[in-house]
């Protein structure tokens, strides 16, 4: 999403695709499920593109995970939870109710999502982007 980290700036897909080695096919794909979920926008037009619909320090990699895996759920009843929480705007009532008689194992899928979540939505978009003139410098996680 680095090429299109601009609002002012459209990019094409060919574009993206010649300069990142990935099918023209699948990155319309991602762009149109991108599109749908509001954070990005399509101009038409001979220098139009692709946009940014927000400002990249608004948009979480949690954010773009959960639209283009759809949700990240581990199992379907986790998803039916979840979604059942964001209904109610509460997250925690799925994480304090998540367990159950007939299955043992789905608090710790909780738990393990809730987690994910939480880890992937501490990073901005623009916490990915570095000039094309600096190489980016890798944290040491270990």
């Amino acid at each position: 999403m680095k090429f299109i980290l601009n609002k002012d700036t459209c990019v094409s897909i060919k574009d993206i695709a010649s300069k990142k080695n990935i099918p023209e096919n699948y990155l319309e794909q991602i762009m149109r499920i991108l599109k749908k979920a509001g954070l990005i926008k399509s101009i038409r037009g001979a220098k139009g593109g692709y946009i940014l619909n927000c400002e990249p320090e608004k948009i979480t990699i949690g954010d773009i995970l959960k639209i283009l895996e759809n949700g990240m759920y581990f199992t379907d009843c986790l998803k039916k939870k979840f979604n059942r929480a964001k209904k109610i705007n509460n997250i925690e009532a799925c994480k304090n109710n998540c367990a159950c008689k007939k299955c043992h194992v789905k608090s710790i899928w909780c738990k393990m999502y809730k987690n994910m979540i939480d880890f992937a939505n501490e990073f901005k978009l623009s916490d990915l982007v570095c000039d094309d003139e600096n190489v980016c410098q890798e944290e040491d996680v270990s």
